[in-house]
């Protein structure tokens, strides 16, 4: 088997010809276009066959992978049919954002059109041009994108409809970075290959009394996280899925305070995990059978929020008493803990459950315990461990530090 020495250009290396780029060549080049090697080492790299150099070139941004066009002619055009772009406005040359928006047009005009793009990492730090937006959506569209990632400011407005409709998307992950605008999602998603979906900072309102019901229509979802949300009128947001198995649910109180309720619709749901102030009502159309993992962690920055209730938390361990993995922070038994006469309280019948995890902060003790030998923080947590596993037969207890 060959030996193959990758050579790195160090930062004197030029930059392309596109106007977003202009750092000074100073390396010296042979007559055939090629950088000057070093004396003894051989350039195997660019003997490789193209399917291996256009591999190598998905593992760096779409910025450097031009740049290697500056290596030689062998490397010229290979770029253009790398099968995915990162386009992220990270880099120092990219301070302005004209250079960027000049750089992105630039690429989407010379890359191989006939090359399909499998994903796409597209990252804008700023209020987008719209203009921008969506020829940046369409041109993922129109060559089949399968996983697309998008990182943008869209200033409130409603984002491109084509985006909600394409086909081909099996994997997407929308974020609005930190701002007062949230992004608008549509009232409904036909995404039919889409199996994994991530959601930030989104608003989810129906209008004229209907239902918030997005996700119905992606008859192929797995897994669905939403992180940092609003539900506006009716403030009843339906999960409707028959296929999904994993829902993530991150809810802080940054946006809106007014009461809201969330009704679950999964019969093949499995894992459920919930972060953030336990204040909202969550129902739910089917028992929930095949529900294995349930993780419940309320932040101790978010402890303090008098937006908790304890009551509503009950509600939860009764709707995922099917559980069979349970794992909670020492702050959520902290909010359980201050129902009055939690002793006399009835407790779920978490029947099915075999595990109990609790993760506390700084806290250092052997990773397995029993129920009898189980010392948290203080008596009241104590008194929340009993309350939750009162009903089960034999759970183990784990405590972990986090």
């Amino acid at each position: 088997m060959c030996k193959v020495h990758f050579f790195f250009v160090g930062s004197d290396m030029p930059a392309m010809k596109f106007d977003a780029i202009e750092p000074n060549l100073k390396r010296a080049r042979n007559t055939n276009g090629s950088v000057s090697e070093r004396e003894g080492d051989e350039d195997r790299l660019s003997d490789l066959p193209d399917c291996v150099l256009i591999h190598l070139l998905e593992f760096l941004t779409t910025k450097d992978a031009v740049m290697t066009t500056l290596l030689s002619t062998r490397w010229k055009d290979l770029w253009k049919r790398v099968p995915s772009l990162r386009l992220r406005r990270t880099d120092p040359e990219f301070r302005h954002m004209t250079l960027f928006k000049k750089f992105v047009n630039k690429v989407l005009s010379f890359r191989d059109g006939s090359v399909p793009l499998h994903s796409l990492d597209f990252c804008y730090d700023g209020l987008i041009p719209p203009k921008l937006l969506i020829r940046v959506v369409k041109y993922a569209e129109s060559h089949r994108i399968e996983q697309l990632r998008l990182n943008i400011d869209s200033g409130g407005i409603e984002l491109p409809p084509c985006l909600f409709s394409i086909q081909t998307i099996t994997w997407l992950d929308l974020s609005v970075p930190n701002g007062e605008a949230l992004g608008l999602l549509p009232k409904f998603l036909n995404m039919t290959a889409l199996m994994s979906l991530r959601l930030r900072r989104f608003a989810f309102s129906a209008g004229d009394g209907e239902v918030v019901d997005p996700f119905s229509g992606c008859i192929k979802l797995k897994t669905l996280v939403i992180e940092h949300y609003v539900v506006k009128v009716p403030h009843i947001l339906c999960i409707s899925n028959v296929t999904l198995a994993n829902l993530t649910i991150h809810s802080f109180p940054f946006h809106s305070k007014e009461a809201y309720e969330i009704v679950l619709s999964t019969p093949s749901l499995c894992s459920f995990a919930y972060r953030g102030v336990i204040s909202q009502k969550i129902s739910s159309k089917s028992n929930l059978p095949f529900l294995e993992e349930v993780n419940i962690d309320v932040p101790k920055s978010v402890l303090s929020s008098r937006l908790h209730s304890p009551f509503i938390l009950i509600s939860w361990l009764q709707l995922l008493a099917n559980v069979r993995s349970l794992t909670v922070s020492s702050c959520t038994l902290e909010i359980l803990s201050k129902i009055p006469d939690l002793v006399n309280t009835e407790s779920p019948c978490l029947d099915n459950l075999k595990s109990l995890i609790v993760k506390v902060q700084k806290f250092r003790r052997p990773e397995k315990l029993h129920k009898a030998e189980l010392q948290l923080s203080s008596p009241r947590i104590d008194g929340a461990v009993d309350f939750l596993i009162r009903n089960s037969l034999f759970p183990e207890v784990t405590i972990v530090d986090y």
